[in-house]
């Protein structure tokens, strides 16, 4: 396997959070995005909404979801991924940085997100703690 370009950028915001089990503690996350997805020289503005639950363990937080992506051009191709990644706290807890991937998948197979399906991407996922986050992906051949 290879990594590849990085082909989506985002920025966003935790908008809502939500304790489901304090054994563990287990937490639910839901962010919103506004991005930029980037295919064979075109670039497509996106909008992704994501909701994952994170569980701790030995000191990191293990974290899977899932998440709709909405091409903002009117088209309304749409696509989903299904995420799983590892997040840490950094800087004494000021910021959470995870690593993970993404599975993507659409039933458009043309159009400007026709390129995500069946596509594997290796994510990288900041916050801080006023909750505003990136998140950037790479495909991974």
């Amino acid at each position: 396997m290879v990594l590849g370009d990085l082909f989506y950028e985002a920025k966003g915001r935790i908008t809502s959070q939500r304790v489901l089990d304090v054994e563990g503690p287990k937490i639910e996350t839901t962010v919103s995005y506004d991005g930029t997805m980037k295919s064979d020289g075109s670039r497509v503005e996106v909008r992704h909404i994501a909701t994952f639950t994170s569980s701790m363990r030995d000191e990191a937080f293990y974290s899977e979801g899932t998440g709709v992506i909405t091409a903002k051009d009117g088209s309304g191709e749409m696509a989903t991924e299904l995420g799983r990644g590892i997040t840490r706290f950094v800087e004494g807890g000021k910021k959470v940085v995870g690593r993970g991937l993404f599975i993507f998948n659409t039933r458009s197979k043309t159009g400007n997100l026709g390129f995500l399906n069946n596509l594997t991407g290796v994510l990288e996922y900041e916050a801080d703690e006023a909750g505003n986050s990136t998140l950037k992906v790479w495909e991974w051949k």
